[in-house]
C-alpha cells in the first residue's frame, strides 16, 4: 500500500482527534492486527511504528504518554492500521469522548480502504498497460509524464521509473527525436483530432495517434493533458514494401510473358501463312506438270490431225481465280536515330564548375548534367534583395505616410506657428488700445505688427511644407514605389530560379550528342567543358531522346513516288537480330538530299520512318547510329487476283480484258493492271471468287 505521508485528510483526522480526546498528540498508522489494543503496547512491540505513521496531529508541544488507540478495520476484519492517542496526564477518557474517537476511526478505516482500492486499481492499470503490445504515454498538464508502459519505455529506449515524472525533451534524444516529439505534441496546435502519423525514430518507423483532453479531478483539474499510443510498424512497412515489390515483379513477369506469347502467335501466323503459299506454290507446280507430262503423253499418242482439237481442249480448262494477298515493297538502309531532340540552354550567365556526363553516354531523366559557378548570382542575389527591402521600407513608408514622421512634424510646424500667430495678433490689438489711449509709443506698436506678418508669413511657409509634404505620399508616389518593390521581387525571384537552377539536369532520357559538323566541312562547335563560359538561352548541348526510335533513310527517286506518309514498315537490323520492329513514314523529303543529284549519281530523297511500339527490353538492344534494313509496304491488298500476263487481251477497242468462263458462259471483263509480283500481275475489276480466265 502506498502511504501519503503528507495527506491533509489523514492529517486532519489525527488533528480532529487530538481536539476531541482533550490529548496533546494524535496518531495515524498503517500495520497491526485486528482487535483493540493499547497505543503503548502498539508502539513498544512495533519496531517500524515511525515508518508506518501516515499523520500526526497535536495541539501543544508535551512529554508523549501513551495512553490509548483504536484499529482501524475494513469490512471482513481486515486491519489497516490504528488511530491513538497520547497526553502528558494520565486520565480515563469520557463516553463521548471514546464515541468521538469511534466515528473518527471508522473515517480513518474508510479512507484507508479507499485508498486502498486505488492503490489496487492503479496496480491493476499498470499491469493492463504493460500487457499492451502498443506503447501507451500519458502527460500531464505540466508537461511530465505521468504513466508509460514497459512497451512504450523499450521503444524511447528509456526505464519506466526514470520516465515517469520527467518531460519528454529530458528523456528523448537531442539529435532525431524532434519529429516523434512534434506526433506526440501535435493535439496542442490542431483544432481538430490530428490524423495517425508515421515517424522515423533510431532506426525503428513509429506510428503516432495522439488524443488531447481536459483533466477533470485532481490538482491539476482543468488543464490540458497528452495520451499517446506508440505501434512499431518498421516490420510492417518493411513487409508491405516486400509485398510491392513482389507485385510488381510479377508484373513485369506477366507483361513479358504477355509479348512473348504475342510474339510466338505471330510467329505462328506467318509460319502458317507461309506454309500456305509453299503448299500453294507446290500444287500448282504438281498440277503444272501433270498438265505437261499429259500433254507430252498426248502429243505422241494422238495422231496430228487430231492434236488442235486437243489443245483447244486444254486450253479452254483455264485458271480458276481466288482472292489473295498481294503487296509490294521497297527495301532501303538507313540509320537509327533518337526519337526527339531535346535542347539543353543555360539557365543563365556563369562559368561552368563541373561536368558530369560524357558526349555519346546515356543519361537518366533528372540527372545532374552541369554544376554552374554560383558566386556571381548570390552577389547579384545579396544586391537584389538589399533592392527588395528598400522598395519594402519605402512602400510601408508611403503606405503610412498621413502618419508618419514627416506629416507629422510640419503638422506640428504649422500648429506652432498658428499659435505664435494668434498669440501676436492678440497682443497686436492690445497694444492698439494702449496706444490709442497714449499709454504706450507708436514704434512699439508698430514693431509688434511688424512681427505679425512676420509671423503670418512663416504660417504660410509652414502650410505650404506641409502641403508639399503630403503631396510626397499622394497615390501616384504610392504607385511608383509598389511598381518598383514589384520589379526588386520579381529581380529576387529571377536570381533564385537561377540559383535552383545551377544543377542542370537532363530533361528527358536519353544520350548526349556530339554538336553536328556543319555542312561544307567547318569546323565543329565547341563542346561544352569545364571552365566554359555559358550564357542564358544558349544551346549548351542536345539530347536524344530515347523513349522512342526513329530511322532516317535515302530512297531513289525511282521508288520515291510510291513513298506515302503513314505506310508501315518493318525494321531489321544486324545489330540488333532476332527483333521486328513495327513502324511507320512519318516524312517524305519533296528535296533530294545528301549527296544526291550531283552529277554521275541518281538523286535520293530522305524519308523518316517513326518506330512504335518498343519494349524496354528492345530499347536496351538499340543504340544511335546502328544500321537499320526497312522493307517499306507501298502497296497492300488482302484479296487481290493475280494472274499471268498472257491472260491479259486487247479487245477491238483498245482496252484491256480478260476472257471469263462464269456459270458455263465465256465473256470478256475488262480489268485495270495492279502491281507485278513474282505469281503474275495484279487484275482490277469485276471479278468474283471462282472465275476461271481463259487464256
Amino acid at each position: 500500500m502506498t502511504l501519503f505521508h503528507d495527506d491533509l485528510a489523514f492529517t486532519d483526522l489525527a488533528r480532529h482527534a487530538a481536539l476531541l480526546t482533550g490529548c496533546a498528540r494524535a496518531f495515524l498508522f498503517a500495520g497491526g492486527a485486528a482487535g483493540p489494543v493499547s497505543f503503548g503496547e502498539t508502539a513498544a512491540d512495533d519496531g517500524d511504528f515511525a515508518a508506518r505513521v501516515l499523520a500526526e496531529g497535536f495541539v501543544e508541544e508535551a512529554a508523549p504518554q501513551l495512553r490509548a488507540g483504536l484499529r482501524l478495520q475494513a469490512e471482513g476484519g481486515v486491519a489497516l492500521g490504528a488511530l491513538c492517542v497520547a497526553d502528558g496526564v494520565s486520565r480515563a477518557l469520557t463516553a463521548a469522548q471514546r464515541a468521538e474517537l469511534q466515528a473518527l476511526a471508522r473515517r480513518a478505516a474508510e479512507t484507508l480502504a479507499a485508498q486502498g482500492a486505488l492503490d489496487r486499481l492503479d496496480l491493476d492499470f499498470n499491469a493492463a498497460l504493460d500487457s499492451l503490445s502498443d506503447g501507451i504515454v500519458t502527460i500531464g498538464g505540466g508537461g511530465a509524464l505521468r504513466a508509460i508502459n514497459a512497451a512504450a519505455a523499450t521503444m524511447l529506449g528509456v526505464t519506466p521509473d526514470a520516465a515517469l515524472g520527467a518531460t519528454l525533451e529530458e528523456i528523448l534524444p537531442e539529435e532525431g527525436g524532434d519529429a516523434l516529439l512534434d506526433a506526440i505534441l501535435a493535439p496542442m496546435d490542431a483544432e481538430a483530432v490530428p490524423a495517425r502519423q508515421v515517424v522515423g525514430f533510431q532506426g525503428r518507423r513509429l506510428a503516432v495517434q495522439s488524443r488531447a483532453y481536459r483533466l477533470r479531478i485532481g490538482p491539476e483539474a482543468g488543464r490540458l493533458a497528452i495520451t499517446a499510443s506508440l505501434a512499431d510498424v518498421t516490420e510492417t512497412e518493411r513487409l508491405a514494401e516486400a509485398e510491392a515489390a513482389l507485385a510488381r515483379d510479377l508484373a513485369e513477369q506477366h507483361r513479358k510473358l504477355q509479348s512473348a506469347y504475342l510474339q510466338l502467335e505471330q510467329s505462328a501466323t506467318r509460319i502458317r501463312e507461309t506454309s500456305r503459299r509453299i503448299r500453294a506454290t507446290r500444287l500448282a507446280g504438281i498440277a503444272g506438270l501433270a498438265l505437261l507430262l499429259g500433254g507430252l503423253a498426248a502429243y505422241s499418242l494422238w495422231p496430228a490431225a487430231d492434236w488442235g482439237a486437243g489443245e483447244t481442249v486444254a486450253a479452254e480448262a483455264g485458271l480458276t481465280l481466288q482472292p489473295q494477298p498481294v503487296s509490294s515493297r521497297i527495301a532501303v538502309v538507313g540509320l537509327l536515330d533518337a526519337g526527339s531532340l531535346v535542347s539543353v540552354v543555360g539557365p543563365f550567365d556563369g562559368l561552368v564548375q563541373q561536368r558530369l556526363f560524357r558526349y555519346g553516354g546515356q543519361v537518366e531523366r533528372g540527372a545532374p548534367l552541369l554544376q554552374l559557378d554560383l558566386k556571381d548570382v548570390e552577389v547579384r542575389l545579396r544586391e537584389a534583395r538589399s533592392a527588395e527591402i528598400r522598395a519594402r521600407q519605402k512602400v510601408a513608408e508611403l503606405r503610412g505616410w498621413d502618419s508618419g514622421f514627416e506629416v507629422a512634424r510640419a503638422r506640428r510646424a504649422v500648429a506652432a506657428a498658428q499659435l505664435e500667430s494668434s498669440d501676436l495678433a492678440a497682443r497686436a490689438a492690445q497694444t492698439r488700445l494702449l496706444l490709442s489711449r497714449g499709454i504706450i509709443a507708436a514704434d512699439e506698436h508698430r514693431a509688434l505688427v511688424q512681427q505679425q506678418r512676420n509671423q503670418q508669413l512663416q504660417l504660410q511657409a509652414a502650410q505650404n511644407d506641409l502641403e508639399s509634404t503630403l503631396a510626397r505620399g499622394d497615390a501616384q508616389t504610392l504607385r511608383v514605389a509598389e511598381l518598383e518593390l514589384a520589379n526588386a521581387e520579381a529581380k529576387v525571384a529571377e536570381l533564385e530560379t537561377d540559383l535552383a537552377q545551377a544543377t542542370v539536369r537532363a530533361p528527358v532520357s536519353g544520350v548526349v550528342l556530339m554538336p553536328p559538323e556543319p555542312a561544307g566541312g567547318g569546323r565543329r562547335a565547341e563542346t561544352i567543358e569545364v571552365g566554359s563560359r555559358v550564357s542564358r538561352g544558349q544551346t549548351m548541348f542536345t539530347i536524344g531522346a530515347l523513349e522512342s526510335f526513329q530511322v532516317r533513310a535515302l530512297v531513289d527517286e525511282i521508288d520515291v513516288n510510291k513513298v506515302r506518309v503513314g505506310q508501315a514498315v518493318a525494321v531489321t537490323g544486324d545489330a540488333f537480330g532476332g527483333i521486328t520492329l513495327e513502324g511507320r513514314v512519318t516524312a517524305v523529303a519533296a528535296q533530294a538530299g545528301g549527296d544526291g543529284g550531283g552529277r554521275g549519281t541518281m538523286p535520293s530523297f530522305p524519308v523518316t520512318v517513326a518506330i512504335e511500339g518498343i519494349s524496354p527490353e528492345q530499347r536496351r538492344q538499340l543504340a544511335v547510329g546502328m544500321s537499320a534494313s526497312l522493307s517499306i509496304i507501298t502497296y497492300d491488298k488482302p484479296d487481290g487476283y493475280v494472274a499471268p500476263p498472257h491472260y491479259v487481251h486487247l479487245d477491238g477497242a483498245g482496252q484491256r480484258v480478260i476472257r471469263l468462263r462464269r456459270e458455263g458462259a465465256v465473256r470478256e471483263v475488262p480489268v485495270e493492271l495492279g502491281i507485278s509480283t513474282p505469281e503474275g500481275i495484279e487484275l482490277r475489276g469485276a471479278l468474283r471468287p471462282g472465275d476461271v480466265a481463259l487464256p
